[in-house]
């Protein structure tokens, strides 16, 4: 049965077969940026911070970002009207439409597609990465350069656990391969300094901030240490999801207290 096609938008033209050019930088080099957004009942979550991010990495990469939020906005409300979806994953993918890297602006690709997706509930498990691979300055950026964090996606499979835990140069704690991390000890909620790798994600600055609103105390600073008495993951796409072990360390989740401000978190959030 051939798969479902759903209609996407590149640059202005809405489609149901969109390509991409085998000459584009995007195809040859993986050169650009992307976000990933959730949205729940035609409802998208945090576009403007996902736009902001996208403007600043299109800055970086001196690719022109040709479309306002207003006009984002709505060509996202389209697609999810046209592909009929209640729950969404929507991507926004800026490229480089070809590959002279030495020019003041480069022409670019503007591409919105919206897919089914639906949050689980369901708790992670993690392994850390076998070596130190992530300090570099991509890392701080969503850039479609992404194959090193689908090999550590990949490692974490060959483990039988559910993804990989990266870690810089010293052995300090990042993020996983998608996601930001936050652990809690000894009543304090603890997530890595993200300065020199790593992606401070949207979902991550949300998180920070209903912790300050709710006077939960927190701490950002190096990490080594993953053993605590509560852990959850988080991004835009999946939320917040517990994690019940890295490598052979299995979290505790017995702490009712723990687990009751991870709830505040959610409905602070407005969490679905």
């Amino acid at each position: 049965m051939k798969a479902r096609q759903y209609w996407s938008w590149v640059d202005g033209d809405y489609s149901e077969d969109s390509a991409i050019s085998a000459s584009s930088g995007a195809f040859l080099h993986g050169y650009g940026a992307f976000e990933t957004i959730y949205s729940v009942s035609k409802e998208v979550h945090y576009l403007p911070e996902h736009y902001a991010r996208l403007s600043e990495a299109a800055q970086y990469y001196r690719l022109p970002l040709e479309y306002s939020l207003a006009q984002i906005d709505e060509v996202v409300s389209e697609l999810l009207d046209r592909n009929s979806l209640e729950q969404a994953r929507i991507r926004l993918t800026l490229t480089a439409a070809h590959t002279d890297y030495s020019a003041p602006q480069i022409p670019s690709h503007l591409t919105i597609t919206a897919s089914p997706y639906e949050r689980s509930e369901q708790s992670v498990s993690l392994v850390t990465a076998p070596a130190s691979q992530f300090d570099c300055p991509l890392s701080t950026r969503k850039s479609t350069s992404y194959a090193s964090y689908l090999v550590a996606k990949q490692y974490a499979q060959t483990k039988g656990v559910d993804d990989t835990l990266l870690l810089d140069h010293t052995g300090n704690l990042i993020e996983s391969s998608s996601s930001n991390i936050f652990l809690a000890r000894n009543g304090i909620w603890q997530t890595p300094d993200l300065t020199s790798a790593g992606l401070a994600g949207i979902q991550r600055d949300k998180v920070l901030l209903a912790l300050d609103e709710l006077t939960i105390p927190y701490s950002i600073e190096p990490l080594q240490d993953y053993r605590a008495d509560f852990a959850f993951i988080c991004n835009s796409l999946i939320g917040l999801q517990f994690v019940t072990r890295i490598n052979d360390y299995h979290f505790p989740r017995d702490s009712a207290s723990c687990s009751a401000q991870v709830q505040a978190i959610r409905r602070h959030l407005d969490y679905q």
